[in-house]
C-alpha cells in the first residue's frame, strides 16, 4: 500500500492552493469545527467528560451528526458571508472542507498554524470561537506572527 507521511500531504496540499493563489495572501475564517458550544453542551447533557466517552454514550454518528455537521455547514456559510462582504479579497479560506484521513488533531493544527503563518494577511473569527480549541490556537498563532484579527461582523 502507498503512503505518504504528514509532511508530504502537507506540502502537496500547501502546493496545491499555491496554483490557485501563486504568491498572494488568503484570508483565514476561523470556525469551531470539532469542539466548540456544540459539544460541550452534549458533554453536560450526557454527564460525559471528553468527546471519547461521549461516542461511547452515543455513538459516533450521532457525534458527527450533532456537532461536526452543523459545524461544517456554520464554518462554510461564515466564509461565504466574509467572500461577500471582504468584497474584492483574492480568497477566503477554511479549513472544514478538508478531510485528510490519518492525520492527528495535532497535524491538522500544525497545517492550519504553517498556512496562517506563511500565506495569511488577515483572520477572522466566527461567532463564539472562544469555546472551540481550533479557533484559540489559530487566535494564539494569528497574534504571535502579528496577522491582523477580526470578528465575523469585520471588527
Amino acid at each position: 500500500m502507498f503512503r505518504r507521511t504528514y509532511p508530504e500531504e502537507a506540502d502537496i496540499a500547501f502546493s496545491a492552493l499555491d496554483c490557485v493563489v501563486p504568491g498572494e495572501s488568503v484570508v483565514y475564517a476561523s470556525s469551531p469545527l470539532t469542539t466548540g458550544k456544540r459539544l460541550y453542551k452534549l458533554l453536560e447533557r450526557y454527564g460525559a467528560t471528553d468527546r471519547d466517552a461521549l461516542k461511547a454514550e452515543v455513538g459516533p454518528e450521532a457525534v458527527r451528526r450533532l456537532v461536526w455537521d452543523p459545524n461544517v455547514d456554520e464554518a462554510t456559510a461564515f466564509a461565504r458571508r466574509l467572500r461577500d462582504a471582504l468584497d474584492g479579497c483574492p480568497l477566503v479560506i477554511t479549513p472544514a472542507p478538508l478531510r485528510a484521513p490519518g492525520w492527528s488533531q495535532q497535524e491538522y493544527y500544525d497545517f492550519w498554524g504553517d498556512l496562517l503563518r506563511s500565506r495569511t494577511s488577515a483572520a477572522y473569527f466566527n461567532h463564539e470561537w472562544q469555546y472551540s480549541n481550533g479557533c484559540a490556537y489559530e487566535f494564539a498563532v494569528a497574534k504571535e506572527a502579528g496577522i491582523p484579527t477580526f470578528d465575523r461582523d469585520c471588527r
